[in-house]
Formats: C-alpha cells, structure tokens, sequence
C-alpha cells in the first residue's frame, strides 16, 4: 500500500509540473503581446506620449499665434513694435525679442516657432523642452500644462484663389495655468500675472508685471502691488450662489446667467477682485478725481457722475477710496471699460442696488 501510495504522489507530481510549466509558457507569451502592444512602435505608452506632446505644442503655437493677431493694426499689416511687446508678454518665452526681424523665430514652452511678415506662423520642427505636468509636488506658481477643456475651437474660413470655401478649425486658449500649490491647476487669463498665494489661502493675480512672482511660495499676498489684483475661487456651478442680504430699498442680482454657468463650468471657479472697487483712475472732465474731496450733497455726488471722462475706470487696489458714487447704468459701464480685451471680458455681475427717491442710485 505504501509503494502505491508513492507512485500515486509522484503522478500527481507529475501532472502538476506540466500544469505548472504550460501555465507559465501562456503567462509568456500572453506577457509578450501585453508589453508589444505598450512599447511597440504603435503602442499605447507612445501613443499617449505622442497626444501629450501634441497637446503642450498646440498650447504654445497658440499663444504665439494670439500674440500675432493681437499686433495687427487697423491697416490690416503686422505693427513691429506691438507685436515685440506681445511677444515679450508672452508666458514660456525663452529670450527677450529686441529686434523684430522676419521671418523671426522666438521659443516659447520649449517649441520653436517662425513668424513671417505676413503673421503666417509656422514650427521649426523643433523641441527644446516643454511644460512640466501639474503633481501636488510641483510649487505653486509654476506654469504647468493646459487642462484639457480649456481651449476654445474656433473656426476659420479661407477664401481659396478659384473662389472655393475651405474651412480649418484650430483651438484657442486666453488662458495659461499655473499650479496652486497641491495638485490644481489655475486658469490665468493673458495679460495677468501669478503674485503668490495658494488655493486655499487664495490666489492673488495682477495685471501688472512688476508684481510677477512677488509673492511666490508664499501664501500671505502682501498689499504692496502695483496692479489690480484679483483672487481666485474654486467652485462648481452647483456651489455657486448668489444671496440677497436683505437690506431695505435694496435689490439683488440673484440669478446665475449662461456665460457665467458655462465658464464656472469650464474652469472650475471664477475671479473676484481683491479690493473695492477704487477711484484712483476715475477723473472728472475738471481735472479732478472722486473721492479727492469728500462731497456731501446728493446733488453733487450726481454732478461727479454725469462728468467723468471717457476714459475713466474703477480699480481692485489696497489703500483706495471706494467708487461709490454710481447707478446701475454707471457701473455696468465702467466695469466693462476696465477690461475688454480678446482674454478678458468683465461686467457688473451682481451687487448691491441702492434705491434712492431721485431715481439716480437703484
């Protein structure tokens, strides 16, 4: 029984092995085909490395190509010294532009890139380098990659020599990202400047470039800034609320319109100014500004407000009297002219409305 027993244990070894050894020759090749189809030539390891790689240079070619339709003048030609200041605006530039000569190259994000006299711009073919992608290790501040998402498409018609119509879709952004300090990425609009902070201290930018960075790192935003600062709040279109704080002869804005839905939605927050909005730019056509003398009539307060210059705009500073002599009409008009540029469009989104028996403040 014993000898039975023996032989019996060594088939049953037997077969196991073969088990054993055909099962590891189909973990193989099943292995093979696994690490051929993530490392070949069309794998998909390449092939999201390749869609990576197309997504940082289209970024860049559209900055470079925003900066170029930005410099054309009202004759319809390239204007050099505004297409230099574009240039050297721009976010990811490596090297400052002195001289414009065509065709120019410049490098921006690590692409090179080519632009004629005619505004036609074109790539090298080059990288030297790109965008780092956003991780919660990477310091807040830093310009990272776009999200996906935050490209518009926009679609350009040609008008070809035989009178024909070709149409050609390219994707714009008027918005570059910088990290928040723990993973996040914040929209910037062009033309705007990351200061310092985090997203939950808040994110201060600036529309001047000498406070660029100067707070980097760190998340108390001093208020020795040059530009109009504005925070930026993180919210979902779900959380974004308006609320009447119930205040007698008062109304409220308390409804959330399309355009401000959708780009919650597409950039997962918005932008506040940092400040009341201040007079140190509003001038009267006398030469004086509001707030110099503190008026006390009604009468005169709407004497200040039917004579302001063209050219006159609030400001989000620190240390600035408040714009409050205004009505509704007023304030929808200057808000605008504060910003209305191709990366930036403001209004008077909602507030508080004064109701006062003469009909000027409602």
């Amino acid at each position: 029984m014993r000898v039975l027993k023996i032989n019996q244990s060594k088939e049953i070894r037997g077969i196991t092995l073969i088990a054993l050894v055909i099962t590891i020759i189909i973990l193989l090749i099943l292995a093979g085909i696994t690490i051929l189809t993530l490392t070949g030539e069309n794998g998909l390891l390449n092939k999201a490395k390749t869609a990576g790689e197309r997504n940082k240079y289209a970024t860049a070619e559209e900055k470079v190509k925003l900066a170029v339709m930005s410099s054309i003048g009202t004759n319809g030609s390239i204007n050099d010294e505004l297409l230099k200041e574009n240039i050297n605006s721009i976010e990811g530039l490596q090297g400052k532009v002195n001289e414009i000569n065509y065709d120019l190259t410049i490098k921006v994000d690590g692409y090179e890139f080519k632009i004629s006299s005619l505004g036609k711009v074109t790539s090298t073919g080059q990288t030297v380098g790109g965008l780092p992608e956003n991780t919660p290790t990477t310091n807040a501040g830093t310009e990272v990659t776009l999200k996906d998402g935050w490209e518009t498409e926009t679609m350009k018609y040609i008008k070809t020599a035989n009178g024909e119509e070709e149409k050609e879709v390219t994707k714009v952004s008027t918005v570059y990202a910088v990290s928040g300090g723990n993973g996040e990425s914040v929209p910037v609009p062009y033309g705007f400047y990351y200061v310092g902070g985090t997203v939950d201290s808040g994110v201060v930018i600036s529309d001047n470039v000498a406070d660029k960075n100067k707070y980097v790192g760190k998340e108390d935003v001093g208020k020795d800034l040059e530009g109009n600062q504005f925070v930026w709040i993180p919210s979902s279109v779900e959380n974004y609320k308006k609320r009447s704080w119930g205040y007698a002869n008062c109304s409220y804005d308390s409804r959330t319109n399309t355009g401000e839905e959708i780009q919650i939605r597409k950039y997962g927050g918005f932008y506040v100014g940092r400040y009341e909005a201040g007079t140190s730019e509003v001038t009267l056509n006398d030469g004086k500004k509001i707030g110099d003398e503190r008026l006390s009539s009604w009468d005169n307060r709407s004497y200040e407000i039917s004579n302001v210059t063209q050219d006159s705009k609030p400001t989000t500073k620190a240390n600035e009297i408040p714009y409050y002599h205004t009505n509704v009409e007023i304030a929808e008009t200057m808000s605008k002219r504060m910003y209305d540029t191709n990366c930036v469009s403001s209004g008077l989104i909602t507030g508080t409305r004064v109701g006062r028996n003469d009909g000027l403040y409602k």
